[in-house]
Order: structure tokens, then sequence, then C-alpha cells
């Protein structure tokens, strides 16, 4: 089971606020001081959520302790929470990996909503910023359309799946592979592409590949 961690100052409010997302989502939540406060059990084969309070620590060290996390990082969902829409982040979130955000004037409930959309490895972030974050990709890298080319034809049926919003488990008992196998697969793809995470391979496969053979769509765009 995924734990959730805030990342925040503790304090009375911080400490409301897990405690109704625990009771929301069932996952165990915790809030925290700093990234070095967080144990990551490579072990398990589930992600946890960290979130990133942006009232209190910068995006700048946000996007330093994930480039300092190297492989952990793989093992983590990111959320910024407390985000000022005036800042204008939300395109540096996306190119940071980063798969949900959650302004100032968002209530509680529209939280846990995007944690569970999160948790089922969806992005959660204004559809008009999706958008122009892929059409921007899209108009950059429109010269190389043939670099799926470089995929074998099973790297291409499990990137699909992963840009559809399958979860390894559902990968590999689809393709009645082990989990470790996808895993394996997974690692060759971010290689090939030139990307560090999941995220970054799903917008890769939308932008790049001409067929996504996968008939779920669990994209959550609000807003």
């Amino acid at each position: 089971m995924p734990n959730i961690y805030l990342i925040t100052n503790p304090s009375i409010q911080s400490d409301v606020l897990i405690k109704y997302i625990q009771q929301e989502t069932g996952q165990p939540c915790f809030v925290v001081p700093s990234f070095t406060s967080i144990t990551f059990d490579k072990t398990k084969d589930c992600k946890n959520i960290i979130l990133w309070d942006c009232s209190i620590f910068s995006n700048e060290k946000l996007w330093e302790n994930i480039s300092s996390m190297n492989g952990e990082a793989k093992n983590c969902y990111f959320a910024m929470v407390n985000v000022n829409l005036e800042d204008y982040v939300e395109q540096e979130a996306l190119e940071n990996g980063i798969h949900g955000l959650f302004y100032v004037s968002d209530d509680v409930s529209k939280i846990v909503n995007g944690i569970k959309a999160i948790l089922k490895q969806e992005l959660w972030f204004p559809r008009k910023i999706l958008s122009e974050f892929l059409t921007a990709t899209r108009e950059k890298l429109c010269q190389c359309d043939n670099k799926d080319l470089l995929l074998t034809n099973r790297e291409k049926e499990i990137l699909g799946m992963v840009a559809c919003g399958r979860s390894n488990k559902d990968i590999a008992e689809k393709l009645f592979i082990s989990v470790s196998t996808v895993k394996s697969h997974l690692y060759n793809i971010y290689s090939k592409i030139n990307v560090p995470n999941r995220t970054k391979a799903a917008l890769w496969a939308v932008t790049y590949m001409h067929e996504i053979n996968d008939s779920k769509d669990t994209t959550q765009l609000p807003g």
C-alpha cells in the first residue's frame, strides 16, 4: 500500500489536512519536514505520493530534491499544494515530472479527488494547461516523428499502455509477463527515448507514436 507524505512545517492545519486525506483515501498519511525524513521501500510494487507545500518551500528546492533522488524518484508520484495562480508554475511542473498540482483556492475535497486520480496513475492539471503543454511539445519535436522506430514492437506495446494509464501490474497481466520484466522494458524505453520518468514517457508516446493500442483512457483532466 502506498504512503502519502505531506512535506511541510508541522502544524495543527497540516495535521487536520493529512488526517482528512487519510480518512478519505484509506492510505497511510504522514506530515514530514523534508525529503530526508522519508524512507523509501524499493521492494514495494507501488508508488508513494509526495505532496510539496509551496507556501513553505520553493519550487526550485523541489526540482533539486527530485533530481537528487536518482532512481528513487521513479517510485514516487509528486504533487504540489498551495500553488499560487499568479506564479504560472504549471509548465515547469510538467517539465519536471510533477503529476498534479493544487492551488491555494482549492478546497480539501478537490485535493482528495486529485490524490485519488494520481493514485490511479492519472495526471491532475487544468485541462487547458495540459493541452498547451502537449501542443508545445509536439511543435518542439515535430521534426523527430520517426523516433518510435527506435523501439521494439513489445516496447511500443508497453509504452502505449503506459500512455493509457495502465499500471505495471495491469501490463504484466495483459501481456502474460512478470512485473519485473515490465520494469526492465520500461528501463530500456526510458533510456532509448531519453526521458527520466513514467509521466514524460507517456507524454512522449502521445507526441511521437502514431498509434496507441489500448482502449482504456484514464487521464483525468480537471477544470
